[in-house]
């Protein structure tokens, strides 16, 4: 029986290789928006440190005046399937590699949840199995791989909860398995959709008290599940003791749910579940088009916009699935099939948002951002007030794939079981099961997955670190368009800029998609989920006369310490240095460069307290999304090319050497501070001073109090408390895990053997 139902996952995983073949193409980034501008980057940057340096990647020095990095849960430093991949191949290819290795994951867990919970058949739950990860709704999410990698841990999830509610495991194997396939969902970087499968799952259990099938056995129910609790928060604590103290400085803290309710489904939407492209594909845009294809232009000529045609609405199942799944209610399982029609409905009504409150409802009108009113969504906000993080109700959607493809099998054993030969039996599933993947394939060729984009050698070039004669420790900004023309302006431009805007106009004339400019080893983009950080408004779109014209800001990008600009964009070169390190695309170097290390006296005028970073407070208001006015950073001019020698010897730390040993003046550092930083100097009366968010003091005086291998300087180290105490917790929680594995394997073996369980 094992064999044959490892015969039969290597069928399943065959299905799901086939449908998403143009992921085989790994010198292609295959979704391009996030994956290029914001996986791809950090990807790069975590395999720098972890392979390269052989650190834990704590901080990111790149981005702006630096970031946490590892404390940011979209990253997944601490997810072990990501240190095998990107150990593996570049991070490009690993991205693809990443995306196949959870889409194989999805679909064989849930083979595995039909064939063993659900007791379908082989056939049944080949092609139901199958069908999961090939829905729409994977289709929309290519580029989002974090999602992905959530949600592709439910089957196992939904499986190992069903095995003990049917009794067929004791709870402490429960415990122990389903504690690691939680906390493996959460460190795939989007605890939105773990939190989705932990719902699941709770549903079910719930579901199995009403059924009785705890009678008994409930006080062995709350016991794992507190042991299953405690392991799981063990086994993450050193990802989420530093998410938590990243939480608290994230901008995203709203105490009204409107953040939440952002890309609540539109109730038309429902039409997608028999018409997958009625409101356009996912790689075509999100625009509203005519009957010609063209896109519809609002008074102002400015491209009318349309939310129903995003990824996040990923309902499609194939037609033949939903007939199917309504023949399950004719079998003998239909108390089982309408106890997942309410699950449906829930999940539905959720996904719907505010849309279902009385107010939206009646004004019809859900193309604009639905407002905070009475609905189910906001209620369970008010129940679970982490849940105001989680951006897009759309995106629980995902479950109702998964109870369709369940309600699938039933409805599809039903039917064949309705033939009286055996033969016949078969030749139905089979033609069932080949209808139900037909109905998915063909409409899968118009997304953007199918759609490769190739990576140019001078990007790869880049991307790999190899920047000719500049030195890895300095700053290199990139000013491109590395998107196909297929997600030109493909984001929400117009939720940042007021159409009209003279920026507005030149991005669209630049490139009109919202990273056009971007480091070549850092993170530009934003984070979902608990945790969001820096997204590109709380910083650098603030200064919205910088790195979106032709001529980007000597000053800011000296205060940033960026020594050159790679271009592929037109650029205005009179203020640059022209080097001929690189062919087309141009290399321009800053000819202010002087590493972001200033004498105190050389910077008397500069406002650095302008340049806010994402943690900046002002009354503990959040930082304003846009500043409409141009900012002024002071003047630069006369600063010397450089006085100080500013490196990272490891992404975790920073060090600054004075190039005169005599020169006792004070001096800054434009840096980015987080709690965790500290400074190493000889005299440790006289430590560095954070001054803001933004810079820090550096203290001048006589030089043998800050000698350090005979320079005078700072030595700066990013070492978090929080990165300490997880670390601790989580290997605490490895041991026990390791402990409660042994004692079921024990237990089992005894049981097998008919000698008697050890409680």
């Amino acid at each position: 029986m094992c064999r044959t139902r490892l015969v039969e996952s290597l069928v399943v995983a065959a299905v799901v290789l086939v449908f998403y073949w143009p992921l085989l193409k790994l010198d292609s980034m295959q979704s391009g928006g996030d994956s290029a501008n914001l996986f791809w980057p950090i990807k790069l940057l975590i395999q720098e440190s972890l392979w390269g340096q052989g650190t834990i990647p704590l901080w990111n020095p790149y981005s702006y005046l630096g970031a946490p990095l590892a404390a940011s849960l979209q990253h997944a430093v601490f997810y072990p399937p990501d240190w095998f991949i990107y150990r593996l191949f570049p991070a490009h290819m690993g991205l693809n590699v990443g995306n196949l290795f959870h889409l194989l994951l999805a679909g064989c867990g849930a083979y595995w949840w039909l064939r063993v919970a659900m007791r379908a058949g082989g056939i049944a739950s080949i092609a139901c199995g199958a069908a999961f990860p090939c829905c729409a709704w994977f289709w929309g999410q290519q580029e989002h791989i974090n999602q992905v990698a959530a949600i592709s841990w439910l089957p196992l999830q939904a499986l190992c909860a069903a095995l003990y509610i049917q009794g067929r495991t004791c709870g402490v194997t429960f415990a122990t398995w389903y504690a690691a396939l939680s906390a493996l969902a959460f460190l795939t970087g989007h605890p939105q959709e773990a939190f989705y499968a932990q719902f699941f799952c709770a549903l079910l259990v719930l579901g199995g008290m009403a059924a009785g099938r705890f009678r008994g056995r409930v006080g062995e129910l709350l016991l794992s599940g507190a042991v299953m609790g405690l392991i799981t928060g063990l086994l993450v604590a050193v990802q989420l003791l530093m998410t938590l103290e990243l939480q608290s400085h994230s901008r995203r803290q709203f105490k009204d749910p409107t953040y939440a309710i952002s890309f609540s489904m539109p109730p038309d939407v429902l039409k997608t579940y028999l018409a997958p492209h009625h409101f356009g594909s996912f790689r075509d845009g999100y625009f509203i088009r005519d009957h010609d294809g063209r896109i519809v232009r609002e008074a102002d000529g400015s491209p009318a916009w349309d939310r129903r045609a995003y990824g996040e609405y990923g309902l499609y199942v194939g037609v033949p699935t939903l007939l199917l799944a309504l023949a399950a209610f004719a079998s003998r399982r239909r108390r089982f099939a309408v106890a997942m029609g309410m699950m449906l409905l829930l999940f539905t009504l959720l996904a719907l948002g505010s849309n279902t409150d009385p107010r939206a409802i009646m004004s019809g009108n859900f193309t604009e951002q639905p407002q905070p009113g009475s609905s189910l969504y906001e209620m369970v906000l008010k129940i679970f007030p982490p849940a105001r993080g989680f951006r897009v109700p759309a995106r629980i959607i995902v479950l109702n794939a998964f109870v369709l493809v369940t309600l699938a099998a039933i409805g599809m054993e039903w039917i064949a079981g309705r033939l009286k030969r055996e033969r016949g039996r078969v030749f139905a599933q089979l033609a069932l099961g080949a209808a139900m993947l037909v109905s998915l394939f063909v409409p899968s060729r118009r997304e953007k997955f199918c759609h490769p984009v190739p990576i140019g050698p001078a990007l790869l070039e880049l991307a790999q670190l190899k920047r000719a004669n500049i030195a890895a420790d300095e700053r290199l900004f990139r000013l491109a368009a590395n998107d196909d023309a297929s997600l030109v302006a493909e984001r929400h431009m117009d939720s940042t800029f007021a159409k009209g805007n003279s920026i507005y106009n030149r991005m669209v004339a630049i490139q009109p998609h919202m990273n056009a400019a971007a480091h070549i080893v850092t993170i530009d983009g934003y984070e979902e989920g608990l945790v969001p950080t820096a997204r590109m408004k709380d910083f650098l779109y603030a200064f919205n006369r910088n790195f979106r014209q032709q001529r980007p800001d000597v000053a800011l990008l000296t205060l940033l310490g960026v020594r050159g600009i790679y271009a592929e964009l037109p650029i205005d070169e009179s203020v640059y240095v022209r080097s001929k390190r690189f062919p087309e695309p141009i290399y321009l170097e800053n000819p202010r460069w002087c590493g972001a290390a200033f004498s105190a006296e050389d910077v008397r005028g500069v406002d650095f307290a302008r340049l806010d970073g994402p943690w900046w407070r002002k009354e503990g208001a959040p930082l304003p999304e846009i500043q409409r006015e141009a900012v002024s950073f002071g003047t630069l001019i006369g600063i010397p090319r450089k006085r100080y020698e500013v490196t990272f010897p490891t992404l975790n730390s920073v060090a600054v050497r004075r190039e005169d040993a005599t020169d006792k003046s004070d001096a800054y550092l434009a840096m980015g501070w987080y709690p965790g930083w500290v400074s190493e100097t000889e005299n440790q009366d006289d430590p560095v001073e954070f001054v803001s968010a933004v810079h820090a003091f550096l203290p001048g005086g006589q030089d043998a109090k800050y000698r350090q291998n005979d320079f005078a300087g700072w030595r700066l180290l990013f070492r978090p408390v929080s990165y300490r105490m997880g670390l601790f917790l989580s290997a605490l929680g490895a041991a026990i895990w390791c402990g409660l594995l042994g004692f079921s394997q024990a237990r089992r073996r005894c049981c097998l053997t008919g000698g008697a369980a050890t409680r």
